[in-house]
């Protein structure tokens, strides 16, 4: 089972992971809030060693295809670079969604291509950020599985690129019945008494 966590705890790994010096990591946060999906992504790439495909050339995308773990947002931009990644080949059975709005920095992983996709001319350890979002939809309907966390490594430099699913909690049974029992109790204690 998926260990949940609250978003002030998730707020403050993201920080640390976008600040600590040495090894970069990006990372992805996928959730589903208000009847929306939105992802979300920050940190930085590690490219010393990392064998360049690129220049490339781009078509304007922000979305997802889950058949074959694609996700990102070119920004519009018509060149890019591409880095080799090695990693999971889907996240889940879905085809291609274009997402209802994106905004941020160009960022693509594209798994059927075993690459990650930068700004052309991307720095080393550049930070990164940005979201796409798909507007009255949910994960499921999208395709793409969640049960479990995927992760993504740069060939030459071992860096990764971590999607992770933010997931809202659900109460406990017990909590639901201390709940009940408190309002149960609340209401004998709130009756009307007869006077004797």
């Amino acid at each position: 089972m998926r260990t949940k966590l609250p978003r002030i705890f998730l707020g403050a790994l993201l920080g640390a992971l976008a600040s600590q010096t040495g090894h970069a990591a990006m990372i992805i946060i996928a959730e589903e809030t208000g009847g929306d999906v939105v992802f979300t992504y920050s940190g930085d790439v590690d490219i010393t060693g990392a064998t360049a495909e690129g220049p490339a050339s781009a078509i304007a995308f922000a979305g997802v295809i889950p058949n074959i773990s694609v996700l990102g947002n070119t920004d519009g931009a018509s060149d890019i670079d591409a880095y080799n990644l090695s990693g999971p080949t889907s996240i889940g059975s879905g085809a291609q969604t274009n997402a209802s709005s994106f905004t941020g920095n160009l960022f693509v992983v594209q798994m059927n291509l075993t690459q990650v996709r930068l700004a052309d001319g991307y720095v080393d350890e550049t930070f990164i950020s940005g979201s796409f979002t798909f507007t009255g939809t949910d994960l499921a309907t999208l395709g793409i599985d969640d049960s479990t966390d995927y992760v993504w490594t740069v060939i030459g430099s071992g860096d990764t690129i971590t999607l992770t699913f933010l997931v809202p909690p659900v109460p406990e049974p017990s909590t639901l019945t201390f709940t009940a029992l408190g309002l149960v109790g609340m209401g004998w204690l709130g009756r009307p008494r007869r006077k004797r």
